[in-house]
């Protein structure tokens, strides 16, 4: 084995010995010696500085947690003795207030709640958290209160106006975002509400316009007018359906009411009101009931919001498409045995794939002057009514959407 040179210095110093009268076995073992040696000291001085390292971590600690200022004061009030950090946190110099009363050094209101705390004090602290105006500024502070001996009285006292700085600008930040959060919800509230009222405003409108058609009409016809101001009247209830509706959801009541509901005369109801509008555009609607449907459950108005929505959808798809070519089909049927599936499906211009799902989102429209958010309210409803809500394309023209709602009762024998 090669000794190194530091390693012959060492054998060196060995007294009585040479380097010529060494064996090449004491060589070696003396090399290993020598390397325990290295190794012993390396590790001593590691544990040093980690110990090191770690007392001064705890010095640290330490420092931290002790109090900024200390007060020692008897029952009474008086200032016996202080410890501060920093002398420029203290209301004054310490021959401002020590022997006196702090009924001399602080204001009345302070001194309430302090004496009131010096009374409940004991071996557990009693917190007390005020206010002063230190240098030009106003500093938080946490007073902790504990009682030494009978008639003595200690205040560790912290500075927590930092604290109660990042506290306030996070409470800030909360509450803009609450505030934040609240005009976009009732910005889409009266979105809401706008799409939902505008609906039977405009068949109010256009059934109005008609009755003064028919009475300007020399054969007035009368029935006519009368079939027309009943569409008024329906439309105005539905208006004063939805406002109620929106006063119930502020109430924080469930708008949801649930009743038997026969289909074909919903959808008959539904057609009433847009019935004028698609009898201008010459669309042909077409109505393909199951026989022996059972009666849906759910909520009459806003099944029959979603069923507007959706023939108004239908009804605007067509606009594009050569008059001879517009229908709407819509039919229901029950699915699965618990569930009535009605579809509306017209031969218009149709959906993109990519938009079958995209057309639910809030906001999202394909109109010039849609608001993006008759079709989430419909899924909205429909999702509320334990349904659906989906849309497809057609095979030929147009698209379809399908839409859910639980029967109230399934007939036991069905034609």
């Amino acid at each position: 084995m090669e000794l190194t040179p530091q390693m012959r210095r060492y054998i060196d110093l060995l007294p009585g010995r040479t380097m010529g009268g060494l064996t090449p076995n004491l060589y070696a073992v003396l090399a290993v010696v020598v390397v325990a040696l290295q190794v012993c000291l390396i590790a001593s001085l590691v544990v040093l500085l980690r110990t090191r390292r770690e007392a001064l971590l705890q010095k640290n600690a330490m420092l931290r947690a002790l109090p900024d200022m200390m007060f020692l004061m008897s029952r009474d009030g008086i200032y016996l003795d202080y410890h501060a950090r920093d002398s420029t946190d203290l209301l004054g110099p310490p021959s401002s207030f020590l022997g006196r009363n702090m009924r001399e050094i602080l204001p009345p209101d302070l001194v309430s709640r302090f004496e009131e705390a010096f009374a409940r004090a004991s071996e557990d602290p009693v917190l007390v958290e005020y206010v002063l105006p230190i240098g030009g500024g106003v500093r938080h502070y946490e007073a902790r209160l504990v009682r030494c001996g009978s008639d003595e009285i200690l205040s560790i006292v912290r500075d927590v106006s930092a604290q109660k700085l990042a506290d306030d600008e996070l409470a800030g930040a909360l509450e803009h975002r609450v505030r934040s959060e609240r005009v976009a919800a009732l910005g889409e509230l009266a979105a809401t509400v706008a799409h939902e009222v505008k609906q039977p405003l405009s068949a109010i409108l256009t059934n109005a316009q008609a009755c003064i058609r028919y009475l300007s009409d020399p054969s007035r016809n009368l029935t006519r007018v009368q079939d027309a101001l009943r569409d008024v009247v329906t439309e105005a209830i539905r208006a004063t359906n939805v406002v109620d509706r929106t006063r119930e959801l502020f109430r924080g009541r469930e708008p949801l009411v649930r009743e038997s509901l026969v289909i074909g005369q919903t959808i008959d109801t539904v057609l009433r009101s847009v019935r004028s509008r698609l009898q201008r555009a010459g669309i042909e609607v077409r109505i393909v009931l199951e026989p022996g449907l059972p009666s849906a459950l759910g909520a009459e108005v806003q099944v029959q919001q979603v069923l507007v929505n959706l023939v108004l959808n239908a009804y605007d798809a067509l606009m594009p498409v050569d008059p001879q070519a517009r229908q709407i089909t819509i039919a229901a049927r029950l699915d699965h045995d618990s569930h009535i599936l009605i579809s509306v499906s017209d031969t218009g211009r149709g959906i993109a794939v990519a938009d079958l799902e995209t057309v639910f989102n809030p906001y999202f429209t394909t109109k010039e002057h849609g608001m993006g958010i008759g079709l989430t309210i419909s899924r909205s409803i429909a999702e509320a009514h334990g349904g659906k809500l989906w849309a497809t394309r057609n095979d030929a023209a147009g698209s379809t959407f399908w839409f859910t709602v639980p029967a109230a009762a399934v007939p036991m024998y069905r034609s």
